[in-house]
């Protein structure tokens, strides 16, 4: 049963659009259709079209209620681009919008002979999410809570000799055991040194007394997404490791405070790196502070980092994750997903952010 027709809608009025074609799966979620590659959605102002091949037709005709079931021929690139090309002739398109970063250089091309002027959608998609609804709000708070329980969960497990994989893949089986859709990302886990690399994927290098874990890991659950990040020292933590963690925490807090309605995200970001920079690691946060949270892992905002000006608004969700990273030393990364509610920013995680120390 779809959702967000109107918003699409607009998004035509502003960009001057006769229609938009939906292909990712980002969109699709968002909109609570089929997202199958064989799946298709095409809005313009009198209809609204779920266009798709065979595999997905019985599936579609149980749940979708709102779109037009449009079955194709085959599934085929060609006969969704056919199809198209009679829609547009049709129903007089001049210009079709299409999501940029799904569009291929081929199929633009190909779209362009039966389309006077294809617009390539850049932000725009993305600025339709920026803002959640209520509802979306509760979705990703029940996904931030079993995140939470998960973690949980999986902290007293926590062994020495126990390697990256163990714990990444405890990690997964506890989220798909608790209902999650999938991860949200490849889930980051890293010991001891290789806590300096801020995406480390998983090794076999083992947990040994005194070394700490860093867990960045999340869930996708009814569509909708958690990121959450936290260090564990197994025994007397390292008090090189221990400081840089006293200093990221400190910088969290400021960034979470400096989250609120109407902030300039660069400047969130500015608001936090500058604790770090006053510490003497400013060299040593190197990402962004942080990136909306919604439906996707890569493509939501706001952006809280250098260079981007996104104003901050009621409703939006975004995650506060500043970090430190010494080579050869390790590192420390506390993440936190924040929602603008009441026009201040409130962290929806409930796991504490001071340092867990456990017994070997």
């Amino acid at each position: 049963m779809a959702c967000n027709i109107d918003k699409l809608r607009d998004l035509l009025d502003r960009r001057g659009l006769d229609a938009v074609l939906v292909r990712s799966k980002t969109m699709k979620g968002w909109m609570a259709t089929q997202t199958g590659g064989g799946c298709s959605v095409v809005i313009d102002h009198e209809g609204a079209f779920l266009v798709l091949d065979g595999r997905y037709v019985a599936e579609a005709g149980e749940k979708e209620h709102d779109l037009v079931i449009d079955l194709l021929p085959s599934q085929s690139r060609e006969a969704l681009y056919d199809r198209l090309d009679r829609m547009a002739r049709e129903r007089g398109w001049r210009r079709l919008g299409l999501e940029g970063d799904e569009t291929l250089a081929r199929d633009y091309l190909r779209i362009s002979r039966f389309v006077e002027e294809p617009v390539l959608l850049d932000d725009d998609m993305a600025i339709l999410r920026a803002v959640k609804t209520d509802e979306e709000i509760d979705k990703i708070q029940r996904a931030v809570d079993v995140t939470d329980d998960i973690f949980a969960t999986v902290v007293p497990q926590l062994r020495v000799g126990m390697t990256e994989f163990d714990i990444s893949a405890l990690l997964q089986y506890e989220s798909i055991r608790r209902g999650a859709q999938k991860m949200a990302f490849d889930t980051i886990c890293s010991i001891g040194e290789r806590t300096a690399f801020p995406h480390g994927r998983p090794t076999s290098r083992a947990l040994r007394l005194g070394d700490h874990v860093m867990m960045d890991f999340g869930i996708q659950l009814d569509n909708y997404q958690s990121d959450m990040t936290r260090v564990c020292f197994m025994g007397e933590p390292d008090e090189k490791i221990m400081a840089i963690y006293q200093i990221v925490k400190a910088a969290q807090e400021v960034g979470i405070a400096s989250i609120k309605a109407g902030a300039d995200s660069e400047g969130v970001d500015a608001a936090a790196r500058a604790v770090i920079g006053e510490a003497g690691y400013g060299e040593c946060f190197d990402h962004g502070l942080g990136h909306g949270i919604g439906v996707d892992d890569s493509t939501e905002l706001p952006l809280l980092r250098r260079g981007k000006h996104y104003v901050l608004q009621e409703h939006m969700v975004m995650s506060c994750e500043p970090g430190i990273y010494v080579p050869g030393v390790g590192g420390v990364r506390i993440e936190n997903d924040v929602a603008i509610l009441g026009g201040v920013g409130v962290s929806l995680n409930k796991t504490t952010t001071d340092p867990i120390i456990l017994e070997a």
